[in-house]
């Protein structure tokens, strides 16, 4: 709260900007002038902050609206500590798993440095429901999820696609199997010709550029492609072998009719609401495929690059315990694995800021993976002193004068995949491929004493 504060729009930031301006004055804003339909649907942290300050009787300028959102960020990144502990204790996580699962949470870039360097953002909000939908999920409270798909419609709207799966098929604890006639082998196939046709399509036929950051470096496709293509391939064909994923019979089995209902009434609710009260336009979702196919090659693996960066190294430890990942998040049934499908999907978007709402999920099957770890105690401290290094919360930005692929505004944009230039992507990849190989050994090299789950 009282550390360096982004320069741009004097404290509010770029998209902050709407939010802080909605703050301060949000009938004007909201009723009179009019969002555009992508920022009506982040309106609710700054009806908040407005309640908040009214309510506080403060002065409805710049300052007070900064410090109402550093405010809300706090309490929203308590109030989600405090329900990661129930989680852990649902999954039966040890104590040092938990302190693993805190360091991929809150040692990063991202909360750290991001979360309050640039406060007026939906972000802090998004991370909590993103807890609290997993929490909800955990111990199949309807009228929670239900609650959260209305909470999350005005504040990150791509959430409430994967609440409603979530609603539609609660949990179910099962024993994954995996799939006959290596069905998962060709369904990653499949999916990887996709991509590769997506990435043709837009880069050697339309000529597309990237909507945002860096022009692609063409020089460098011939390994972006295959790289690319290999992560895709790797992710589906373990995360496909599952079995109930391929059975309509279970797709009946878990279903519930009633929440699918109330979750559909709930879906065109906000629509309604939506259309009525925003006008068409903004930015819009069609601008998403690109970035999943064609941002994906700008450089060679820049989408896991940029998670590392702004995730911190915990994200390693997922792609090295990756087959027990999936395996863990298949135990709780169909609801949970289609939602992760989805948002597995959404990993090669290289703007990592879009995960938040789905980083818990994939903190706690990591965790659940690793929970039979026995590490020394240094390698959880030193894990967690290499996250607050790479965090650069230390590091003061300053003026973010000039354009985004030059210091000093490369400061803040080499944090975020499609803004990092040629430079920091090689020193921050070695960087990564460093810490990597250090992971690897400890996972692999020095033979861990595992214990039994609780």
């Amino acid at each position: 709260m009282w550390g360096e504060l982004i320069s741009i729009g004097r404290g509010f930031g770029w998209d902050g900007g709407i939010y802080g301006d909605v703050a301060m004055d949000f009938y004007k804003e909201v009723f009179v002038n009019q969002l555009f339909e992508f920022n009506f649907q982040r309106i609710l942290p700054s009806a908040i902050v407005h309640s908040g300050l009214r309510l506080m009787g403060s002065e409805l300028n710049r300052d007070s609206a900064i410090l109402g959102f550093q405010t809300l960020n706090i309490i929203a990144l308590v109030v989600g500590l405090f329900v990661w502990g129930k989680i852990a204790d649902e999954l039966r996580l040890n104590i040092r798993t938990r302190w693993l699962a805190f360091i991929g949470l809150y040692l990063n870039y991202a909360f750290l440095k991001q979360m309050f360097f640039y406060p007026v953002l939906t972000d802090a909000l998004a991370f909590t429901l993103g807890i609290l939908a997993l929490y909800c999920y955990l111990k199949k409270w309807r009228w929670g999820l239900l609650l959260l798909v209305v909470v999350a419609g005005f504040t990150w709207p791509l959430m409430v696609i994967g609440l409603l799966i979530l609603l539609a098929f609660p949990r179910q604890d099962t024993v994954p199997f995996s799939v006959p006639g290596r069905l998962n082998l060709w369904s990653a196939l499949g999916l990887s010709l996709i991509w590769l046709s997506a990435v043709y399509f837009y880069q050697f036929i339309e000529g597309r550029y990237p909507e945002f950051g860096l022009p692609i470096y063409k020089p460098a496709l011939w390994l972006s492609i295959p790289l690319g293509l290999a992560y895709v391939f790797w992710l589906f064909y373990f995360a496909l072998d599952e079995k109930s994923l391929f059975s309509p019979r279970t797709y009946f089995q878990q279903i519930n009719w009633t929440s699918v209902l109330l979750g559909i009434m709930a879906f065109m609710g906000l629509r309604w609401i939506v259309m009525t009260f925003s006008l068409p336009g903004g930015l819009g979702n069609s601008w998403y495929f690109t970035r999943l196919s064609l941002d994906t090659v700008n450089r060679p693996l820049i989408f896991l690059l940029a998670h590392v960066v702004y995730f911190g190294p915990f994200v390693l430890l997922t792609v090295f315990v990756f087959k027990r990942f999936v395996g863990c998040m298949h135990r709780f049934g169909l609801g949970m694995s289609l939602f992760m499908l989805m948002h597995l999907v959404l990993t090669l978007d290289s703007e990592t800021r879009h995960l938040v709402n789905v980083m818990p999920f994939f903190v706690a099957f990591t965790a659940l993976a690793a929970n039979d770890l026995q590490w020394p105690h240094k390698y959880y401290w030193g894990l967690a002193v290499l996250a607050i290094i790479t965090s650069k919360a230390y590091i003061r930005f300053g003026p973010l004068t000039g354009i985004e692929y030059d210091f000093p505004r490369q400061w803040y944009f080499m944090n975020h995949g499609p803004w990092i230039n040629q430079a920091m992507y090689l020193v921050q990849g070695a960087v990564v491929l460093g810490m990597a190989g250090g992971i690897y050994w400890m996972l692999r090299i020095k033979k861990s004493t595992r214990i039994a789950h609780p």
